[in-house]
């Protein structure tokens, strides 16, 4: 028996369509889930970038209230790391509370 070569031709173009639709629709979706992959990398890195700035933030505000504690308990002659008076260590707790909730609200 001998097959028509336009019978075997058309089977032969079928599957080439078939193989040709199905390697689109693979491709599609590895496309999709890689982008989906890279956006949830992206967020992530933002994330951390955030907490990082808020933290060098927070490490700032820290260092600036340390240096004018410091700096005033010089000042009145108390030695390092003094009691200092409460109506000047309230405004400065004051001022570190302030600047610590500046940071969080910058950079959230």
């Amino acid at each position: 028996m001998k097959v028509d070569s336009k019978y075997v031709y058309g089977i032969l173009l079928i599957f080439i369509v078939m193989f040709c639709g199905f390697s689109g629709l693979w491709i599609n979706t590895s496309i999709k889930e890689n982008a989906k992959y890279e956006e949830e990398m992206r967020k992530e890195e933002k994330e951390k970038e955030k907490e990082r700035n808020i933290g060098l933030c927070l490490d700032s505000a820290y260092e600036s209230y340390r240096t004018r504690w410091e700096s005033a308990c010089k000042k009145l002659k108390l030695g390092e790391d003094c009691r200092l008076p409460s109506y000047e260590a309230d405004a400065y707790d004051s001022d570190l509370k302030q600047n610590e909730e500046m940071c969080i609200k910058r950079f959230k």
